[in-house]
C-alpha cells in the first residue's frame, strides 16, 4: 500500500525501489503520488567513503550517524546555497532503567547512587564534542530549561566532588555493592564508564552484557533485570506523549514504574491542561518529584535525527518525528539536471 515497491537488493550494499502505480494517495493538484519513478538506498562500511559518494553527488541525500556529521558539515560549508545538513534534537533518549520492583533498586538509595554517581558529562566527551548530543532531563530537552538540566548531578562538573560524596552516603545507606547491567552492543562503551563511575565513586562492582536489543526491551518490559543501557526513542510532538511514553502508569516504557502519589496527582492534571503557566508549574513539580523523590531513571544523553541533501533535490527537509514516519519519500522531486533525473 506503500507509494514504493520493491525492486531488488544486494545484501549488505543496496534497496531499490520503485514507483506504486496503484498508490492511493495524490498532491493538492491530484497528480498522483509518488513523484520519484525509483529510489535506491545504499548502505556503506566505510564513513569515508559515505561521506565521499555524498560530496561527489553520487548519492543525492543521506542520513548518516554521528560520526559523520563533521564531513556533511564540510560540503554545507563548501557548498553554500547548494547542500544542507540538518540536525533535529528529540530522537533517543539515552538513559539507565532501573528496575525499581525488586532489589537492589526497589530501594530509592540504589537509585539515587546511580543517579549522583554516573558522571554523565564525562559520557558525553567520550561520545565527541562534534557529535550533537545532549544533557537531557526525564522530559528528555523538553522541559525545563538547557541550563537547568546542565546543573543536574552528573553534568555540573563545579560540583562533582559533592556529587560523588552523595551518592557513595546513598550507595553505603542502600547497601548497594553490585548490579548488573545489560546494555546493546552500540552502547556498550558508555556501560563501561557507567560501570567506571560506580567503582571510582561508590566501589560498587556493575556486571555489564551485551544483548540486542529486542531481548533486552523483552527483558525490561518482563522486569527480569537489574539495570539497563537503553532509553526510549519515540516521536516528541510535546512533554504529554514523552510522558505517557516513558514514565505514566500504563506506560513505562523506560521503566518509569510506581510513582508517587503526589506525582500521579500533578500528572492528573496536567494531562487534561492547555500549555501554558499553570501546567509548566505542574511540569516543575513533577521534575522535582523525580529528582528529590522518585528517581526513576538516569536520563544521560539525547541523540538527535540528522539529514542531508543537495538542494536539486527538494522536500526532503529534515523533522524530528521523521524516523517514525516510515520515510514514505512521496513528495520529492528532482530538478531537471540533476545528476539521477531521467536515469
Amino acid at each position: 500500500t506503500g507509494p514504493m515497491t520493491y525492486l531488488d537488493s544486494e545484501e549488505g550494499v543496496s534497496v531499490s525501489t520503485v514507483k506504486n502505480e496503484n498508490y492511493f494517495r495524490s498532491d493538492p493538484n491530484g497528480t498522483p503520488y509518488p513523484y520519484l519513478d525509483k529510489v535506491t538506498t545504499f548502505t556503506f562500511a566505510d564513513a569515508e567513503v559515505e561521506v565521499a559518494a555524498l560530496r561527489t553527488q553520487q548519492l543525492d541525500a543521506a542520513r548518516l550517524i554521528e560520526n559523520q556529521f563533521p564531513g556533511q558539515q564540510s560540503i554545507m560549508d563548501d557548498n553554500p546555497g547548494e547542500f544542507t545538513f540538518s540536525i533535529e534534537p528529540m530522537i533517543d533518549v539515552a538513559s539507565i532503567q532501573l528496575n525499581n520492583t525488586q532489589a537492589p533498586f526497589d530501594n530509592i538509595d540504589a537509585r539515587r547512587a546511580v543517579f549522583y554517581g554516573v558522571n554523565k558529562a564525562r559520557i558525553i566527551e567520550f561520545n565527541g564534542k562534534e557529535n550533537p548530543v545532549n544533557p537531557i532531563s526525564w522530559f528528555a530537552n523538553l522541559f525545563p530549561s538547557y541550563e537547568t538540566i546542565a546543573s543536574y548531578p552528573g553534568y555540573n562538573l563545579e560540583t562533582r566532588d559533592a556529587d560523588v560524596a552523595a551518592a557513595r552516603g546513598y550507595a553505603e545507606a542502600a547497601g548497594l555493592t553490585e548490579f548488573d547491567l545489560v546494555t546493546p552492543g552500540f552502547r556498550v562503551q558508555d556501560a563501561e564508564l557507567i560501570a567506571q563511575d560506580m567503582m571510582e565513586c561508590c566501589d560498587v562492582k556493575v556486571n555489564i552484557s551485551s544483548q540486542d536489543w529486542t531481548t533486552m526491551v523483552a527483558a525490561v518490559e518482563g522486569r527480569g533485570y537489574d539495570a539497563a543501557n537503553g532509553g526510549t526513542a519515540p516521536s516528541y510532538a510535546g512533554v504529554i506523549p514523552v510522558i505517557d511514553i516513558m514514565l505514566a502508569p500504563g506506560g513505562g516504557r523506560n521503566g518509569g514504574w510506581d510513582p508517587p502519589a503526589n506525582w500521579q496527582e500533578a500528572w492528573g492534571k496536567a494531562k487534561a491542561m492547555q500549555p501554558g503557566a499553570d501546567r509548566d508549574a505542574l511540569f516543575a513539580e513533577m521534575e522535582r518529584i523525580q529528582l528529590e523523590e522518585w528517581v526513576p531513571t538516569v536520563p544521560y544523553y539525547g541523540v538527535v535525527s540528522n539529514k542531508s541533501w543537495w538542494h536539486y533535490v527538494h522536500n526532503m527537509a529534515n523533522v524530528a518525528q521523521e524516523l517514525f514516519s516510515n520515510n514514505k519519500y512521496e513528495d520529492l522531486w528532482l530538478d531537471a539536471d540533476a545528476p539521477e533525473a531521467g536515469n
